[in-house]
């Protein structure tokens, strides 16, 4: 059912290879196996590819930006693993560590991965500017809110609204700063005007949407089996009569609706002026991590169903 589902979902956009990808699927086990993470979540990434995204998300990037970008997915990964389900107000304090460390101070947190937040900083740093810091740390804020809110549905069982699950997912998938990181990845610094502006906003929206309705159609299976609240598709169903089939038509839906809305905007660009060339460079470079994020969602065991 799954193959036939993708299928139906659509992608225009070109996709390449790095040739770094081996490289930092290596430098990725070496931190699984340093991060101090239980025994079940180690097992979990070995098989997740978990460097293999970062490497599609930003294919023509040089291996220190990738290196960068695989720490950030580690790190997020895990800290999403480690502490999601847990008090919000727990959650809180973790977060709240996890700012700290990104914003060059540091805690008294024994979690290792609360403690390596200064490691991604640093490599960070080697390879954007402060300006461009604080928005991507911005970004990890509002994630982490969206993290927190999801903590009281759940913790309460209470299931949110399609309607209000739409309006949260945007922030609650944390693909904004991995966007923010494209920047890096092409060694072009957009200004706060022209990132800000209706054309880059709308960009972005709707490619972060694009993923996260595809993330939330491979994950259903998984996140079903083990009572998650916070999926598109669980949610369109539990509305919709226990209707699958009609919810998953519906996700598909949504998913081609942002990928078209997305091709009618970049097809009309305003006018930049001296940064017109690199605004159609990031334009690019959207539409590559948007199918390189289709790619290694297809081959990732991160959602396959565990026995």
């Amino acid at each position: 059912m799954m193959t036939t589902i993708l299928q139906r979902l659509d992608y225009p956009f070109p996709h390449a290879d790095s040739p770094y990808a081996p490289a930092i699927q290596d430098f990725v086990t070496t931190w699984i196996d340093r991060l101090q993470l239980p025994d079940h979540i180690v097992a979990r990434y070995r098989k997740s590819q978990l460097g293999n995204l970062g490497t599609r998300f930003y294919p023509f990037a040089g291996r220190a930006v990738l290196e960068a970008a695989a720490l950030h997915l580690l790190l997020f990964f895990a800290f999403d693993d480690l502490y999601a389900n847990q008090d919000p107000e727990v959650l809180q304090l973790h977060a709240d560590q996890a700012i700290h460390h990104l914003q060059g101070h540091t805690t008294n947190s024994t979690s290792a991965v609360i403690r390596e937040f200064s490691l991604l900083r640093r490599l960070l740093l080697e390879n954007a500017n402060e300006a461009w810091l604080q928005r991507y740390i911005n970004n990890i804020k509002q994630y982490f809110t969206s993290m927190i809110s999801e903590a009281y549905f759940t913790r309460t069982g209470i299931f949110p609204s399609v309607s209000y699950y739409k309006i949260m997912r945007e922030q609650l998938v944390g693909l904004h700063q991995m966007t923010d990181l494209l920047e890096p990845a092409n060694q072009t610094f957009l200004p706060a005007g022209i990132i800000s502006s209706p054309f880059i906003h709308t960009l972005r929206k709707s490619a972060v949407l694009a993923m996260s309705w595809l993330n939330d159609i491979v994950s259903y299976p998984k996140e079903l089996r083990e009572g998650e609240i916070f999926n598109l598709v669980l949610l369109m169903t539990r509305e919709n009569g226990d209707n699958l089939p009609a919810a998953m038509d519906a996700a598909v839906h949504l998913h081609n609706k942002e990928i078209a809305h997305l091709i009618q905007t970049a097809a009309h660009p305003p006018d930049f002026g001296s940064y017109n060339d690199a605004v159609a460079g990031y334009v690019k470079s959207i539409q590559y991590m948007i199918t390189g994020h289709k790619v290694w969602s297809e081959l990732t065991a991160r959602y396959v169903v565990a026995d």
